[in-house]
C-alpha cells in the first residue's frame, strides 16, 4: 500500500516576525509542513493567490491590511484554506476580534 506524502502548505501572516512568524515557521517545518509567511494581509493574499494553502494563520491587528479583510479575500481564493485568526490581545481589549472572526468564517482562533 502506497502512503500518501503529501506535505500540507500553511501560511503564517503577522507583522511580528521574531516572535511569532518565525516561532510558528520553526515548529510547523519542524513537523514536516511546508510554511510560506507574509507580513501583512495584503502580501498573504498575494501569497495564497499564487500558492495553494491548505491552512492560514493570520493576526487580525497588521498593517496595510488587517485580519478580518485579508480572512474575507482569502475566502474567495479555490479551494479556500482553513483560517485560524490569531491575536496578541487576550483579555484586554481585542477579544472581540476573536469573536468579530469567527463569525467572519475564521475555522478557529487563538
Amino acid at each position: 500500500m502506497e502512503e500518501d506524502c503529501t506535505i500540507a502548505t500553511l501560511l503564517v501572516i503577522d507583522d511580528d516576525e521574531e516572535e511569532l512568524r518565525g516561532t510558528l515557521r520553526a515548529i510547523l517545518e519542524e513537523r514536516s509542513y511546508a510554511v510560506h509567511e507574509a507580513r501583512h494581509g495584503r502580501e498573504g493574499v498575494a501569497c495564497g493567490q499564487t500558492h495553494t494553502m491548505a491552512l492560514v494563520m493570520t493576526d487580525l491587528v497588521m498593517p496595510k491590511q488587517e485580519g478580518i479583510e485579508t480572512m474575507q479575500q482569502l475566502r474567495t481564493l479555490t479551494p479556500p484554506p482553513k483560517i485560524i485568526a490569531i491575536s496578541g490581545g487576550g483579555y484586554t481589549g481585542r477579544l472581540h476580534f476573536l469573536s468579530a472572526a469567527t463569525v467572519l468564517g475564521a475555522d478557529r482562533t487563538l
